[in-house]
C-alpha cells in the first residue's frame, strides 16, 4: 500500500445511481463576465425560456437606491439588467449530482448556457429616436 493511500483512506462507500429522465430539462446556465470578487451573481427577477431554441432572457431589478440618478434622462435611466444566452457546446461530460437518503443520485447536463448583458434597450431607444424624426 502506498503512502497516499495510508494518509487517505476510504471512509464510506456509498451507492450510485445514474438517470437521464431530467436531462433534456437540466441546464448549466454560466455567468462568464461576472467576477467571483463581487460574489454571486443576482438573482432574476423574471426569466424566459424558448427551450427548442436552447434561449433564455433574464431580468433583474436594479434597486432605487442612492447610486440611482432620479435625474437620468430616459438613455441612462435603466431600471432593470438583462441577460440573454448563448448555447455553448460543453467541452467534457457534466452531471448535477444530489445526495438523497445515503446514496449520491446523477443526472447528466446536456445543455451549457453562458450569460451575456443585452444592450437591447439602448436599441430601442434609439428606433424610438428615429420613429420620432421622421
Amino acid at each position: 500500500m502506498s503512502a497516499l493511500a495510508s494518509d487517505d483512506p476510504v471512509v464510506r462507500e456509498i451507492p450510485v445511481f445514474l438517470s437521464t429522465e431530467l436531462s433534456e430539462v437540466l441546464y448549466l446556465i454560466q455567468h462568464p463576465l461576472f467576477s467571483t470578487a463581487r460574489g454571486e451573481p443576482p438573482v432574476p427577477s423574471t426569466a424566459r425560456l424558448r427551450p427548442l431554441h436552447g434561449k433564455l432572457e433574464t431580468s433583474t431589478v436594479i434597486p432605487l437606491n442612492e447610486h440611482f440618478d432620479q435625474q437620468a434622462d430616459e438613455r441612462q435611466a435603466i431600471t432593470e439588467h438583462r441577460f440573454v444566452s448563448t448555447e455553448v457546446t460543453p467541452q467534457t461530460h457534466l452531471c448535477l449530482g444530489a445526495m438523497r437518503d445515503g446514496a449520491l443520485h446523477l443526472c447528466p447536463v446536456r445543455r451549457v448556457l453562458q450569460m451575456r448583458p443585452s444592450l437591447q434597450h439602448i436599441n430601442a431607444f434609439e428606433d424610438r429616436e428615429k420613429n420620432e424624426m421622421r
